[in-house]
Order: structure tokens, then C-alpha cells, then sequence
């Protein structure tokens, strides 16, 4: 297969707004973060972002467990919008790690 793409990226935002197509099909779009330097933190500001389009069976998968932050592994193919932008169309989703919680316990503070 030519049109073929494999990443592991940061979701930048979380899927907010599940539209229909014409003929009724379920799609959300949301933007994932590739670093531009392997030392780099995943901002908009110093990563690639990129614009992505997901339908029926990965909406499902991916809306409860895949948040703002999370760091997942995805299958995809290259294609368009209708005004000719370039997106990129989840066929599959693998949620990875998800954002820690600045509030997080720590083992010591649960021991207490």
C-alpha cells in the first residue's frame, strides 16, 4: 500500500464535536503534535502539528480513553478535505501513555 502512515504523537486537544457526513457517517477531527527535535517538549509552538480525521469505529475506541496529552501510536492514510487541505485519516488508534495528573499521589503520600 502506497498511501500508507505510521506515528507516535501527542493529541493536542481532545475530541470535542462528533459531526455527520451528507450520508449520515459519524467523524471528529482533532490535531496531534510530532516534535521537531528529539529533545524538544510537544507544544504547537516547536512540533508539527497536524490535523487529523477520525470516523465511526475510532471515535468509539478512542473518546473515553484518549485525552488531551496523551501519547498514542496511530495507522493512517493521507487525504483531503474539501477545500484541499492536507489531513491525516486515523484507521487505527493505540492509546500509549496517558498525561499524568499534576496532582498525582505520591507512594509517600498514600503510605500516610
Amino acid at each position: 500500500m502506497l498511501n500508507k502512515v505510521m506515528l507516535v504523537a501527542k493529541m493536542l486537544d481532545d475530541i470535542k464535536e462528533i459531526k455527520k457526513t451528507d450520508d449520515g457517517i459519524k467523524y471528529a477531527q482533532m490535531k496531534i503534535g510530532i516534535p521537531k527535535s528529539s529533545t524538544a517538549k510537544i507544544t504547537e509552538d516547536n512540533s508539527f502539528v497536524v490535523h487529523c480525521v477520525l470516523f465511526e469505529d475510532v471515535i468509539k475506541n478512542m473518546d473515553k480513553k484518549c485525552k488531551k496529552g496523551a501519547i498514542i501510536g496511530i495507522e493512517g492514510k493521507l487525504g483531503s478535505t474539501s477545500d484541499s487541505e492536507l489531513v491525516l485519516v486515523l484507521d487505527k488508534v493505540i492509546l500509549l501513555a496517558q498525561r499524568e495528573m499534576t496532582n498525582k499521589k505520591t507512594n509517600k503520600d498514600v503510605a500516610r
